[in-house]
């Protein structure tokens, strides 16, 4: 009986140091996990910066989207500037077609004044006046 129980302590035994294997393996492998973890942890955290500066690159570019869309000139707005101009352009027109009317009526007029001066001059030593 005695070797019986021999044969069983050893068998036991046995078992122990190859659990004990395995527990040191196993903890090994937890050892290196728990490395990736920390390196998984460092990456979340830049990924989480990363992520902080996409919201907030995401927020300004919303509020300068809300300006432009303030600030920007509609097709009415562009449409009325448009029809302004026109107005003016044909206002400049028809200034200028005057303008090319009242010179040539100053023209006529200054011809006029020429030939009178021609004519006074000849009449003044007539009635004695130069």
């Amino acid at each position: 009986m005695l070797e019986s129980q021999r044969e069983i302590l050893n068998s036991n035994g046995e078992m122990l140091r190859s659990h004990g294997e395995i527990l040191n393996s196993h903890g090994e492998m937890l050892k290196s996990h728990g490395e990736m973890l920390k390196t998984h942890g460092g990456m979340l955290k830049s990924h989480g910066e990363q992520l902080d500066l996409i919201a907030t690159k995401v927020v300004e570019h919303d509020e300068q989207f809300e300006w432009v869309k303030e600030h920007m000139a509609t097709r009415d707005d562009i449409s009325r500037v448009t029809n302004t101009l026109d107005k003016l352009v044909k206002l400049a027109e028809t200034k200028d077609q005057e303008l090319i009317l009242l010179s040539r009526g100053l023209r006529d007029v200054e011809d006029k004044v020429k030939e009178h001066d021609i004519d006074i001059r000849k009449m003044k030593p007539a009635l004695g006046l130069s």
